[in-house]
């Protein structure tokens, strides 16, 4: 069993960050690049200690400080007229370092992270639309252990209305289809008494349909109300 408790004392997490970026534009397309430096002061960390023989007390406190030091990547690119991609990839490093607990534990703990996305828009024809989205998120390491991977792609198929009012969607969220890989993260924490490690699975394939009505008329041209002393009053 596990024991929630919030943290009197916690401070807030603070951030420096030095950042030098590249942009680059051409006709169908961008990228950015961007190298980065992050250094965190009070960095709020999920921890655990043994509150009795069966019981784990958890609290959300401060380590001393972590470091991350790290490059991203975007790029947007219209592949053909109809098929438009957005790709990003980010990896860095990151070291937590310092005590938990008013002292008690020591923390030191260091990892390479890295996370990668893409959407791909495709135009199957007037006013129908397909896009598909990834997101993969590597393991990442913590004060006490380590968060698991996390995948999540998704698809949206849009139809719209010749004049533009009327929209219909279907959204297919966490793609999984039996896999056993999607929306899904492991959580493993440990001590010098204690292990533990929880398999957190959330809701997969899911459906959803919706449809919007846009009520007001694009283009229309505006016409103001005119003063009955005539536009020369003032």
């Amino acid at each position: 069993e596990t024991l929630e408790q919030g943290d009197p004392n916690l401070l807030p997490e603070l951030t420096g960050a030095l950042e030098l970026g590249l942009e680059k534009s051409w006709q169908k397309g961008n990228l950015n690049f961007t190298i980065y430096r992050q250094d965190i002061k009070n960095p709020i960390q999920r921890v655990n200690k043994v509150f009795n023989d069966t019981i784990l007390n958890r609290v959300f406190t401060n380590a001393s400080k972590a470091l991350q030091i790290g490059m991203e990547l975007n790029v947007t690119n219209a592949i053909t007229p109809n098929w438009q991609s957005v790709m990003s990839g980010n990896v860095y490093r990151y070291k937590i370092e310092g005590t938990l607990f008013d002292g008690a534990v020591n923390v030191s703990n260091a990892s390479t992270i890295y996370s990668l996305n893409s959407t791909q828009s495709f135009k199957i024809q007037k006013g129908l639309a397909l896009q598909l989205s990834i997101n993969y998120l590597s393991n990442r390491i913590t004060a006490q252990g380590e968060d698991g991977a996390f995948f999540t792609p998704h698809l949206s198929l849009k139809k719209t209305s010749i004049d533009q009012r009327w929209s219909f969607q279907m959204q297919w969220l966490n793609i999984d289809m039996g896999s056993k890989t999607a929306n899904r993260q492991r959580i493993t924490t440990r001590g010098s008494n204690f292990y533990t490690t929880t398999n957190y699975i959330y809701e997969t394939d899911q459906i959803q349909f919706s449809l919007s009505f846009n009520m007001s008329k694009r283009n229309r041209k505006i016409i103001l109300p005119v003063s009955d002393m005539a536009e020369k009053e003032f």
